[in-house]
């Protein structure tokens, strides 16, 4: 699940997911990014779901926002992995797109979706894990336990251990 990077008093980094389909950014260094379901209101900058997990970032004329330390152009910018956004004194947040790898059932496919470490169907409901690296399902149940069987992915070089933590943060930035 996409979700923004942002420094609290309290915890330091922290993470912020962003399970719905629109955030106002506030410019408020205590409420940054704020949930916000509807048409954003004038003068202010958002962040809005695309299509699955792309978003896009939207900001009014004159909106104090900057990406990547740029004035936004045009007010309009798809978001992409590691991207800084900057809103007025409410300091930096960092957009990032990196997944948690986690068990959950499986949503199904329009087409048959097959497990690379067996080789059989993974039937919708079925608990699977859709690997961070690279997309790909892998059963996770009961005696089919594919994901965790080896190290790495059968797939990409993503470590198959579940409960893992973000392989990137902005913390050397």
């Amino acid at each position: 699940m996409a979700h923004f990077w942002l420094r609290t008093e309290a915890r330091g980094l922290a993470v912020m997911p962003l399970p719905g389909e629109s955030y106002l950014l506030t410019g408020d260094p205590a409420r940054p990014v704020v949930r916000h379901d509807g048409d954003p209101p004038a003068g202010a900058a958002a962040v809005l779901r695309h299509v699955a997990d792309q978003w896009l970032l939207a900001a009014a004329e004159g909106a104090p926002v900057r990406l990547n330390g740029l004035p936004l152009a045009l007010g309009l910018r798809a978001l992409m992995d590691k991207d800084e956004v900057c809103i007025g004194r409410a300091g930096r947040l960092w957009f990032s797109t990196e997944r948690l790898a986690a068990v959950e059932p499986f949503p199904g496919a329009a087409q048959p979706v097959f497990c690379p470490r067996c080789k059989t169907e993974i039937k919708k409901g079925t608990l699977a894990v859709r690997c961070p690296g690279c997309g790909i399902w892998h059963h996770e149940d009961g005696g089919l336990k594919c994901r965790t069987y080896a190290p790495r992915c059968a797939v990409c070089d993503q470590p198959t251990e579940l409960g893992q933590s973000y392989r990137w943060t902005p913390e050397g930035l």
